[in-house]
């Protein structure tokens, strides 16, 4: 049994040999009219379904518009049974199946595409690592920090760029979880946790107006701690 796709691929190459025969050209331009209408829509089809195929075999769970695709299957079908006994039946100027079809094939390729968009929105949502952006905020004033910090924002920045931008090739599939592992290896030795007031500390740092006030000793512990406080460089100001 032929998938739609291969349905309907089969009847446009039918079509458009048909154009190509020996009608005269008023039904030859009417065939490659039909032939067009039919193609431009299932090679989008075709495109996102081999997406899909992708995604299914990488374990992305996707929805896929199954009623739509076999009420479309029918509709094919039946004009491609006609059309077999009828060849003239598919320029027809009173064919009725005409913009129903061509609406149907459009709609399927973009509730398709739309499926796949969101399946593939959820995976990279599922898959970026829950690195506190306030904390990369907080130490990005911190030469201990600075190029460990630099790294993990370039692949931040790549991961974002995946979304929205549906996959087309292995590579590009594969390309977020290694991303995500990176990401991972480069946020590695930062502290889960910021007090506080050393949150305020750096705040005033990266505002340009820090002072020994801003420095309290719970701040000044921690920075220790954290071999930091030989890399900071404040003003006295008004103490």
């Amino acid at each position: 049994m032929p998938t739609l796709i291969e349905r309907i691929r089969n009847l446009t190459d039918q079509i458009k040999s048909q154009a190509e025969s020996k009608v005269n050209e008023d039904e030859a331009k009417g065939f490659r009219t039909r032939s067009k209408e039919l193609s431009d829509p299932s090679d989008e089809i075709s495109v996102t379904t081999r997406r899909l195929e992708l995604f299914q075999a990488h374990g992305i769970p996707v929805k896929l518009p199954l009623h739509n695709a076999s009420e479309l299957k029918k509709v094919i079908d039946e004009i491609s049974d006609k059309y077999a006994s009828d060849p003239l039946s598919i320029i027809s100027a009173n064919t009725g199946w005409r913009f129903g079809t061509k609406n149907q094939l459009s709609s399927l390729s973009r509730i398709a595409s739309e499926e796949a968009t969101s399946a593939w929105n959820k995976y990279l949502s599922d898959l970026k690592p829950p690195i506190d952006q306030g904390i990369i905020f907080v130490l990005r004033s911190s030469p201990a920090y600075a190029e460990q910090l630099k790294g993990l924002q370039t692949l931040s920045a790549e991961f974002s760029t995946l979304e929205g931008r549906l996959p087309t090739s292995e590579e590009e599939i594969s390309r977020p979880k290694e991303l995500a592992e990176e990401m991972l290896q480069a946020s590695e030795n930062l502290p889960e946790e910021i007090p506080e007031p050393v949150q305020d500390l750096f705040r005033a740092i990266n505002s340009g107006n820090a002072t020994a006030v801003n420095l309290t000793d719970e701040a000044s512990a921690w920075l220790r701690k954290n071999e930091l406080l030989p890399s900071l460089k404040i003003s006295w100001g008004e103490v």
